[in-house]
């Protein structure tokens, strides 16, 4: 082998050297969660890994890539700092491909040309665990409070009650005059308004401290006949009708029957008082691999747009007597069964609750996983 062939054979091997470390380091780059994109200073993309094309939803097809494209939150200002040397770290909210919450740190690469290295964390998880984790810190600040409450007025609601009662007792001996109608009036308003107030505690603790759920294999729909049936009376009078559209044959969950017919009785008495005059209650059902979902829809009166959101708070109602608790226990049922609740509503046109549980197997799964 002469010089020249010998010489050539050097760069193959370090060719395929070369080849090789690359190939690896692109296997690093796709095996890492975070998003990496590199971009010169004009903000034209050199490389991205397939966790930022996942994350910001962009594909390599031949044309040449922009960052103001895919992130538009960074200007072309901050990128010329990024590059000529400054670091950057910020956090953004993106809707696209999917609604996520990002943290972007900008690095300048060492080297003669002026490039930016961008690192792309998905912070989407961590911030709704940090949410659930106020909001459970929230429920458990209510009731260490609604323990109080329910102590403090438990026993001197009790006692006016049987006063009342004995006070009504007395008043059905005494010779019936018209001062005696009005008394007995203003007495049966306090007795109704303190059972009224017994009621609300009840309801507070009830959704506070749930009962531990007792599953066992059920048709999702099996607690949502025998509701409708307990109200079948009180839907006709209020000149109610059922409309159901569901699957032939749904597949089964691992529900509670008492809270489940709670669930429902809640959701079906809230769409009977939004409709004073009449209506429909439609119900529909679908399933997918993962989930059995139904719908419970009415055309009543509802719910403003900035009043949705706070739909499931405690305390918050639209009714005018109403204790803002029924929404709250019928969340706490559906996480109980690992579920999920939604709400969609417009005003003077109806509202829509979707539930959707996990089916038997897939929950079945979920528990052996955890």
């Amino acid at each position: 082998m002469n010089f020249k062939e010998d010489k050539i054979a050097k760069i193959i091997r370090a060719n395929k050297r070369l080849s090789r470390e690359a190939s690896r380091i692109e296997g690093i780059f796709r095996s890492i969660k975070e998003g990496i994109i590199l971009t010169d200073a004009g903000g034209n993309i050199l490389y991205a890994n397939a966790a930022a094309k996942n994350i910001l939803g962009f594909a390599e097809d031949g044309q040449i890539l922009t960052l103001s494209k895919i992130l538009p939150q960074i200007d072309s200002v901050e990128l010329r700092l990024v590059c000529g040397g400054t670091a950057s770290q910020r956090e953004f909210e993106i809707a696209y491909p999917e609604h996520r919450f990002i943290k972007v740190f900008m690095t300048p690469v060492d080297g003669e040309k002026e490039e930016a290295a961008i690192i792309i964390s998905d912070l989407t998880n961590e911030r709704i665990s940090a949410r659930d984790k106020i909001e459970s810190e929230k429920i458990a600040s209510v009731l260490k409070l609604a323990s109080g409450v329910a102590h403090e007025l438990g026993n001197p609601i009790n006692s006016i009650s049987i006063h009342l009662q004995l006070a009504l007792k007395t008043i059905a001996k005494m010779e019936q005059s018209p001062s005696l109608s009005r008394l007995k009036e203003s007495v049966e308003i306090c007795s109704k308004e303190v059972s009224r107030l017994d009621g609300i505690i009840k309801h507070f603790l009830k959704a506070l401290r749930p009962a531990r759920p007792d599953f066992a294999e059920i048709n999702p729909l099996a607690p949502l006949a025998e509701t409708l049936k307990f109200l079948q009376n009180e839907l006709q009078d209020l000149n109610i009708k059922i409309e159901i559209n569901t699957e032939n044959s749904l597949p089964s969950i691992l529900g509670d029957t008492n809270l489940l017919k709670q669930l429902y009785f809640n959701l079906i008495k809230n769409a009977m008082e939004a409709m004073d005059l009449g209506g429909i209650i439609k119900i529909g059902t679908s399933f997918d691999d993962n989930f059995v979902k139904i719908s419970i829809s009415d055309n009543g009166c509802g719910i403003d747009q900035d009043e949705i959101t706070r739909i499931f708070e405690p305390y918050f109602t639209t009714k005018t007597d109403g204790h803002g608790l029924g929404m709250m226990i019928a969340s706490e049922i559906v996480k109980s069964h690992g579920g999920s609740i939604g709400i969609d509503s417009r005003k003077d046109e109806g509202t829509t609750i979707m539930l959707s549980f996990p089916r038997k197997d897939k929950r079945i799964r979920e528990i052996m996983a955890e």
